[in-house]
């Protein structure tokens, strides 16, 4: 996993306290995020997979976690396309890194 926190910082203009909250925010969402992707996929509800992976891109690039936001634009685009096989693949490293970055960012 990759975790750039100077380019993180950087895109804020440097708000140490901005990064702080958006990150608490990303480790406060993540479970229910994570059981709204297992429920999507269980389900194929193919849109609420797409908007979950969205934010989760955006959420783990603001905070700088790249490899994650990759995984999670993968996943978006695999759910937009409604490919199963191809989600299904993305899935587990997207909740892989996911609870990785919990981990490491939790306070």
């Amino acid at each position: 996993m990759i975790l750039d926190r100077e380019g993180a910082l950087k895109r804020l203009g440097d708000m140490e306290r901005v990064l702080e909250k958006l990150t608490l925010i990303f480790i406060e969402e993540a479970p229910n995020r994570k059981a709204n992707l297992e429920n999507a996929m269980d389900t194929e509800d193919w849109e609420i997979m797409a908007r979950e992976a969205h934010s989760l891109k955006s959420g783990g690039a603001t905070i700088g976690a790249v490899s994650f936001a990759s995984w999670a634009n993968t996943l978006e685009k695999a759910a937009r396309a409604r490919d199963s096989r191809a989600s299904g693949a993305a899935l587990p490293h997207v909740l892989a890194e996911l609870e990785s970055l919990v981990s490491i960012l939790s306070p």
